[in-house]
This record gives structure tokens, sequence and C-alpha cells, in this order.
């Protein structure tokens, strides 16, 4: 089983995941995407987190979307929902992973300080 990238995405000023790009063209000189989206959140589920579990559905080709490839925010993981936080309908829902990104944190290396041993 091979891997996918998924994308959170920026489109009228909401957030948006798709699962692949399905090809890249250029259209009136703007670089533009096909993607295959993932639906909108599970409303019941984003409620009782508190707006921070965005659980949804994936429809495969049944929502494809033209983009401009600047509307692609980061890559993110897209997983599985366990079946017991699943809607009463059964349906397969998968929620977002992300993880932090350079910008988030700060590198600061390591650093020891090792005594001057003049015992030798």
């Amino acid at each position: 089983m091979g891997t996918s990238i998924f994308l959170m995405l920026q489109i009228d000023g909401k957030p948006r995941y798709a699962k692949e790009i399905l090809y890249f063209f250029i259209a009136n000189d703007i670089q533009t995407a096909a993607v295959s989206l993932y639906g909108p959140p599970n409303t019941d589920i984003l409620k009782e987190s508190y707006s921070t579990a965005w659980a949804c559905q994936y429809t495969q080709y049944a929502n494809i979307k033209i983009i401009p490839v600047y509307c692609i925010i980061s890559v993110v993981s897209m997983q599985p929902l366990p079946k017991a936080a699943t809607d009463d309908k059964g349906t397969d829902l998968w929620f977002v992973v992300e993880k932090s990104g350079l910008g988030d944190i700060k590198l600061t290396g390591y650093s020891e300080n090792i005594p001057d041993n003049d015992n030798d």
C-alpha cells in the first residue's frame, strides 16, 4: 500500500483538506491544480471538541476542485477515526493531524561546557 500526500488548503478564506493532487496545469497564466477534496467537517465532532478535531469523509472523485496552487498551505496527515467515534451512520471518517513547522520552533542546537582539565 503506497502513501499519499494530504494537503491543507485555504479556499475562499476557509480551511479545506485534499487527499491528492490529480494534476497541475497553467490556466490564464496561473499555476493551477486539480485536487480531490475531503468533505466538510463533521459538525458534532467539531463542536464537541471545541473546534480542535476536524473529522471528515473522503468521497473519492465526487468532490474535485480546480484551485490556484497558492491555495496549498501545508502538507498534513489524515488518519482514520476510530469506529467508536464515528457518526451514527457508520460513515468512515478521517481526522487531521498537523505537525509543528519550522516556524513554530526555535532551533538552538546543543552546547556543553567542558571544563579545562590541567591535571594531565
